[in-house]
């Protein structure tokens, strides 16, 4: 993680809040701490909204006055402790900011703590967490599992976290993040709409840029969705913003449509603008449908530190049980682990940030960590537009490889545009039907399939096909294009794929037909058509020729059975395939 998470300290004590003016209309009902006699006469502290097994409902309304402003204070609010429900509304009168909550001092807002919170601000309604985190679902002290929605809807509504603190500890200086879906068993829903604002930042008396939003994050099962819809609604972070869950199988997803947008910057100094799309299992996905996406780095799957290798090859991230130093670490199953030479890892004393010490793995202990990769997805579709300065498909780690087979995924398609430049590594997939890529693309060991099912993909700049697969599908009435308006270059080691969609005995293809380049074509002299081409979907008996820049390769399946079509073509095995002739023109 590029953060840390800080631990979850909570206080019980049950203190009480202000509103101001006296006159405001403030509704509370059931079961909430302080009750509303209190709220006006006391000072800002803790207020929980359904706790001790009691349901409770909190409602800060703009005061009836023409254009009345409403204000609650407290250093923290809690929404829905375990085995209840608790609900807060904060409804203005069209202004923003004319009902309106403020957090401060204590551990945020909590919307759930292991139980059922429901929080709505609407119609010019604002929540401000000043120097504190923010929490959309989250498991409770008890352990048991936390639901949360939110509700952010209406021009000039806002919930905010704000980083302004200071301090020697890492986790004095957290404020400005939000966290949908964090602890534990956890499930989140936030639905921004009708110009509604999410935003976490950082500002000029923070000790270092800290507005960051994490959409899932929770244990294994835990969910995290994020719904960005209409004109002028938005989701904004000054730092950093990660979907999904890099270390757990959750599922995480964040759906922007219908002219929504979603923005990271680095307007506080910070080196990077990023958004890390990445989950271990489960799924990690973003989703945009004529809406747009800014930051200055997106990372589509990524990689993961693991504990060790069972002895069956297969890798582990979590290791359990009592510990002794020098005991060789299990996972939770009890298989023990060993290191990627086949030594056993053992558990060793690590000294922390903010001077605690813990058994870790060896391999957790230094700087030879053992790493996996992550799975995670990107669709832009329907005139939706990705503003970047580079988009990474997965990572090349020579020693890493992709958790239970699964890799990362790029998709523009039906309109959608990526300004940027993207490089599509090993396990990645670049897909294409219908949509443009403003920028110079790289495939460094991916995959780019210009349909995702037979369509065009159009590159506004150069194309380097340095090594990977290039995949063309080929059906009765269409097949892939690729467009290219500036420069081509292929290396050595490309494989060209062609997965037919179509029966046919016999067929000539050449393979100049699938492209269309503005530039320079340059071929590396080591290229060579009949090495470097894979053939797949083939009837029994059909043969194919395939012409490339001079060069022909016949191709014909003597497999006895039709092939099944490849979902997923990293092999270059040419199963039932036999090159009968190869000639140069």
């Amino acid at each position: 993680m590029k953060y840390k998470k800080k631990p979850l300290y909570l206080s019980i004590a049950m203190a009480i809040g202000t509103v101001s003016p006296a006159y405001a209309t403030l509704i509370d009902t059931g079961n909430v701490s302080p009750q509303n006699s209190t709220i006006q006469n006391s000072g800002a502290g803790q207020m929980s909204v359904g706790f001790s097994g009691g349901n409770g409902t909190f409602e800060v309304n703009s005061s009836p006055i023409a254009n009345g402003f409403t204000t609650a204070n407290a250093s923290a609010l809690i929404i829905g402790r375990a085995g209840t429900t608790g609900t807060v509304r904060v409804i203005g009168n069209g202004i923003s900011g004319s009902a309106q909550i403020n957090i401060s001092t204590g551990f945020g807002l909590r919307n759930s703590l292991g139980g059922t919170g429901i929080l709505e601000i609407k119609n010019g309604g604002v929540i401000n967490s000043d120097k504190q985190e923010i929490y959309l679902g989250n498991q409770g002290l008890e352990s048991t599992a936390g639901t949360a929605t939110t509700l952010i809807d209406g021009f000039g509504s806002i919930l905010r976290s704000q980083q302004g603190s200071t301090g020697p500890e890492v986790w004095q200086v957290d404020g400005g993040r939000i966290y949908v879906g964090f602890d534990g068993q956890s499930n989140s829903t936030v639905n921004v709409t009708n110009g509604g604002l999410m935003e976490a930042l950082s500002d000029s008396t923070a000790q270092r840029p800290d507005g960051s939003i994490f959409i899932g994050g929770g244990e294994s099962g835990s969910t995290a969705t994020v719904n960005v819809s209409g004109f002028g609604s938005s989701i904004k972070a000054d730092t950093f913003m990660e979907i999904g869950a890099r270390d757990s199988n959750t599922n995480s997803s964040l759906n922007i449509s219908n002219g929504g947008s979603v923005e990271v910057t680095n307007s506080n100094g910070t080196p990077d603008a990023e958004i890390f799309i990445s989950t271990l299992t489960g799924e990690a996905r973003v989703t945009m449908d004529a809406s747009t996406l800014s930051a200055e780095n997106i990372q589509i799957g990524g990689k993961t530190a693991i504990a060790g290798f069972t002895s069956s090859g297969l890798p582990s991230l979590s290791y359990g049980g009592s510990l002794v130093e020098g005991q060789q670490i299990s996972d939770v199953n009890g298989n023990p682990l060993f290191d990627r030479a086949g030594n056993p890892v053992l558990a060793v004393i690590k000294v922390f940030t903010g001077g605690f010490e813990a058994l870790v793995p060896a391999t957790f202990n230094d700087e030879n960590r053992i790493y996996v990769k992550n799975t995670g997805a990107l669709i832009v579709e329907n005139n939706a537009t990705v503003i970047t300065q580079s988009i990474e498909v997965s990572t090349n780690e020579p020693t890493a490889l992709p958790y239970n087979g699964q890799g990362a995924t790029l998709t523009v398609r039906s309109g959608g545009v990526i300004t940027g430049d993207v490089k599509v590594n090993k396990d990645g997939i670049l897909n294409g039907d219908g949509g443009t890529i403003n920028g110079n693309v790289l495939v460094d060991g991916g995959t780019i399939a210009p349909g995702n099912s037979p369509g065009t993909l159009v590159i506004d700049g150069n194309l380097d096909l340095g090594t990977g697969i290039l995949e063309f599908e080929i059906g009765e009435f269409e097949s892939d294009f690729l467009i290219v308006n500036g420069d081509v270059a292929i290396g050595e080691d490309l494989i060209i794929s062609l997965l037919f969609e179509l029966n046919s005995p016999s067929l000539e293809l050449n393979l100049e037909n699938f492209f269309g380049i503005g530039g320079s074509l340059t071929i590396d002299p080591n290229f060579s058509l009949a090495d470097n081409i894979e053939v797949h979907g083939l009837t029994s008996n059909a043969s194919v020729t395939v012409n490339f820049l001079g060069e022909q390769v016949i191709l014909q399946n003597t497999s006895p059975v039709p092939l099944p079509p490849a979902i997923f073509l990293f092999s270059a095995a040419l199963v039932g395939l036999r090159a009968i002739k190869k000639s140069v023109a």
